[in-house]
Parts: C-alpha cells; sequence; structure tokens
C-alpha cells in the first residue's frame, strides 16, 4: 500500500484533497448559473395591456404635483403573527451577545394597516385583529374624517384585495354614509402582480426593519411599539422620492406591453424614413457629434455605405461599466442579441429601445444586412 504524498490528487471518488470555493482551483471555471439560489419575486405578465395600463395609472398619479386639496395618499396592509419568549432572553452584557430561546408561544395573527403621504412625509399604522370590509372601511373613515377632514378628496393608490372597494363602505355604514365617503375617494388599483409600483410597501419593509425585528407576544404592545415608531417618523417628516416614470417604463419595460400594434407604413421606404423620423425625435443621443462620428467611422469599417438601401442596420453605443467608455455595436434586424433585450424590430420599421444595461445612444442607417454578415464592397 502506497500513500499518497501531500499535495496530489486522492484516487477517483474519494473528493478534492483541498478545501474551498471550487472557482478557484484549477481546471473548475465559475459559471453565471447558480442552481443553489433562487429569489422569491412578483412576476408580472408579458405583453399584457391591462398590466401596462394600470401601471402607467399609478405612475402618472404619482407625478401630479402636491396639492393639499387632494393628497395622494398610499395605503397597504401585512399578516403579523404574535410570538412570546417561552424563556426569558438574557440580556447583552460586555462581551457576550443577547441570548433568545429557541421556543417560542404563538399568541395568535393579526393586521398591519399602513397609509402613507409620500409628498407630506406622513404616516399611520395600526395593527388590528383581522382584515374584514367592516374593518378597512373603517379604516377608511377614519381617514377622511380625522385625518383629511377638510380636503375635497383623497386620491387612494392601493393593491386590489377583495376587501379593498366601494362595497365594503356600503356593508359597514349606512348608504347615505358610504355614498358621502366614496365621493370623496379617487381610487387607483396597481396591477396585479405589481405591487411594487405601491409606496406603501416601501413603508411596510421600514416598519418590519425597524420595529418589528423581534418577539411580540400581544396586540396592546405592538399598538404601542407600532405608534412609536409613527410618531418619529412623522417628526423627521421623511417624504418619499419616487423617480420611476412612464418614460422609464415604456423603456425599461416594455416587454410588459403588447406588441400588436396597428401597421402604419405599405412600403420598405416609408417604414424606414419613419424609423429615422422616430430614432432621431425619441432617442436623441447624449453626445450626438462622437457617436454619429463613430457610427460612420464603424460602418466605413465594414465596407458599408450610409446611403439608401433595403434593410435598417444600427449603430448603439453601450456605456461599457469596467472602463466607462462608450464602445459601438451593429445590428440588423436578422440579429438578436444574447441578452434578449437588447434591439427589437417589427416589421421593417425601425422599433430600437434603449434597454436597461446601459445603451446611452442609437442611430439608424439605411444599409443592406447582408453587408453585415460579409463586409466589403459589392
Amino acid at each position: 500500500m502506497v500513500a499518497a504524498a501531500a499535495g496530489e490528487a486522492r484516487r477517483a471518488g474519494r473528493g478534492h484533497p483541498r478545501s474551498g470555493p471550487l472557482h478557484h482551483r484549477a481546471g473548475l471555471k465559475k459559471t453565471e448559473l447558480r442552481p443553489h439560489l433562487k429569489k422569491c419575486w412578483t412576476i408580472p405578465p408579458r405583453a399584457n395591456a391591462e398590466f401596462a395600463a394600470r401601471m402607467e395609472d399609478v405612475l402618472a398619479v404619482y407625478a401630479r404635483p402636491y396639492d393639499p386639496a387632494r393628497p395622494v395618499v398610499c395605503m397597504d396592509e401585512k399578516p403579523y403573527q404574535l410570538l412570546a419568549d417561552a424563556r426569558d432572553p438574557l440580556p447583552a452584557r460586555p462581551g457576550h451577545d443577547a441570548c433568545q430561546d429557541s421556543e417560542y408561544i404563538r399568541c395568535g395573527t393579526c393586521s398591519i394597516f399602513v397609509w402613507v403621504e409620500p409628498l407630506r412625509g406622513w404616516r399611520r399604522v395600526q395593527a388590528l385583529s383581522q382584515r374584514t370590509r367592516i374593518d378597512w372601511a373603517g379604516q377608511v373613515r377614519q381617514l377622511l374624517s380625522v385625518d383629511y377632514p377638510d380636503a375635497e378628496a383623497v386620491v387612494l393608490v392601493m393593491d386590489n384585495l377583495n376587501t379593498h372597494s366601494i362595497a365594503s363602505l356600503y356593508e359597514a355604514f349606512e348608504p347615505e354614509e358610504a355614498f358621502a365617503l366614496a365621493q370623496r375617494l379617487e381610487i387607483h388599483h396597481t396591477p396585479k402582480h405589481g405591487s411594487w409600483l405601491n409606496i406603501a410597501e416601501i413603508e411596510l419593509s421600514a416598519l418590519t426593519r425597524q420595529c418589528l425585528d423581534r418577539r411580540i407576544g400581544d396586540l396592546d404592545t405592538l399598538n404601542t411599539e407600532l405608534s412609536a415608531w409613527q410618531n418619529a417618523t412623522n417628526t423627521d417628516q421623511r417624504q418619499v422620492n419616487w423617480q420611476f416614470t412612464t418614460h422609464d417604463a415604456r423603456i425599461k419595460l416594455r416587454h410588459l406591453y403588447p406588441r400588436n400594434y396597428p401597421r402604419q407604413s405599405t412600403s420598405p421606404t416609408e417604414g424606414v424614413r419613419a424609423g429615422e423620423r422616430r430614432a432621431s425625435s425619441t432617442y436623441s443621443p447624449a453626445l450626438p457629434d462622437t457617436s454619429q462620428r463613430l457610427a460612420h467611422t464603424l460602418l466605413a469599417h465594414l465596407g458599408v455605405s450610409s446611403g439608401a438601401c433595403d434593410d435598417l442596420a444600427v449603430i448603439v453605443l453601450r456605456l461599457c461599466p469596467a472602463c466607462g467608455r462608450l464602445m459601438p455595436q451593429v445590428a440588423n434586424p436578422h440579429q438578436v442579441g444574447r441578452d434578449g433585450e437588447f434591439l427589437g424590430y417589427r416589421d421593417d420599421r425601425f422599433t430600437a429601445q434603449r434597454s436597461v444595461y446601459g445603451v446611452t445612444a442609437v442611430h439608424g442607417f439605411a444599409t443592406r444586412s447582408r453587408a453585415l454578415s460579409s463586409p466589403g464592397p459589392e
């Protein structure tokens, strides 16, 4: 029996002689595929007209200027589990962290309602034992009668939960009172699988990290903690600076829009000219002189003339994240980028759009697509 020398590979099937990550070892290469990881995400439907319509409706509401007579208020709610300690935790002391036993006592559940006015920096948080239509209607009456008694109307942005509707007011109050409350509400629902458009979710995330990061065993204690967080936050008047606009959505989330637009041009020449006008009017480059010169230079190296021909070639200047320089790239209607979201074409018309990967300028030229695959004069 011969023992292997130190540092030599072991027999097949007996494991690697060294410990540590595999991608640091010779002969092994780290790839982009990570099958051991996954993310929980709200996946929206692709090419869905209803999603796009509701998304743009909410974004238009967020773009409104501040109006005290018609404040924009976002609301959301989340379930919360009340937990108590089975054994008293040990407090922290010098050299030792606080200790908490893994065993706990379940004390039921509740629902936390959050109301936020982003432009004013105001919040109201309250926990109730349940979340029925009656509970939501009571929260709305408090919003209109106590929080905004002098407002002409309240623009309310919320998700599509079954209790978030005018019908809940009629189920909780007399028809006269329900009608009066409903007339002071302007409701805008976020799209399904698009709850990230609700600013109240941002506040729920901050509330969870700042206030609900420990065990709370009863509803009274929870409401006391929520009131303390609410008062401290309202004192700071921390506003929400929402920067995602409708223009950004039409560029970065264009895969969520339907693509069955009606055809407007009938000839290839008319389509190319319309595409060039659309490219020059919609996507003005940040550096027009530099990008135009690079585009003509690259086409000259390919042996392609920028005169009028059949198809459309596109010079795209992408910002390199490593060196910070503009890197020119060529694409034509018969090419598809590796990321699948780089350029898109519809028939013979120019529909190139900026992607989320840092495209800074787009220029369209009428060229022969076959010249791109075989550079040189014909």
